[in-house]
């Protein structure tokens, strides 16, 4: 990633966390992205199953949003149906 003014290169990762309510970690990924543009489909999708189905609101900084972001998180469910 470009650090400092600019003009180099340092190694670093972009480290996500997703908490509920009671600021539980209930998912984390860390990507080597250099911002959060692209980052929000797989953020959602690392929350744990075990709490996704709670999911319905997510509530992140602008540098997350983007619409394509948006679409996908509100077009593809991260948990498959329970059958």
């Amino acid at each position: 990633m470009k650090a400092g003014n600019g003009q180099h290169f340092e190694q670093a990762y972009n480290a996500q966390a997703a908490v509920d309510g009671a600021m539980l970690i209930v998912g984390a990924r860390v990507s080597d992205a250099p911002n959060d543009k692209q980052e929000l489909p797989a953020s959602v999708a690392a929350i744990s199953p075990v709490v996704q189905a709670e999911a319905k609101q997510v509530l992140v900084d602008s540098g997350f949003y983007s619409e394509a972001a948006v679409a996908a998180v509100e077009q593809k469910p991260t948990v498959p149906p329970v059958a």
